[in-house]
């Protein structure tokens, strides 16, 4: 919804020995045309990950934050790179709506 933050991926790194590694970098691509891109650092339980239940991860989050009142479709674009392979592109369609 137009104004609302959107959180769009969560991206961290941790070892086979649940140990928190590097960080990934992220480089935007391509900004958004009707809102703002922002790359944020946070952690993160990785509680997901059923060999670490205890662990908690330094993450790097991406946010999507449509323009005041705008309604219709963003597109952004960014590469995750971390320190053990190749880069991965992201290419995100939004669709923002008025509607609360």
């Amino acid at each position: 919804m137009a104004g609302r933050i959107l959180r769009l991926s969560v991206h961290g790194n941790v070892s086979e020995d649940c140990k928190p590694g590097p960080l990934p970098e992220i480089r935007v691509l391509t900004s958004p045309k009707h809102g703002t891109l922002a790359v944020k650092r946070g952690k993160v339980d990785a509680g997901q990950l059923k060999r670490c239940p205890t662990l908690v991860v330094p993450v790097e989050g991406v946010f999507y934050q449509a323009n005041a009142n705008y309604t219709g479709e963003d597109e952004v674009a960014y590469e995750v790179k971390r320190i053990n392979g190749p880069p991965q592109s992201m290419m995100v369609k939004i669709n923002v709506s008025g509607e609360n």
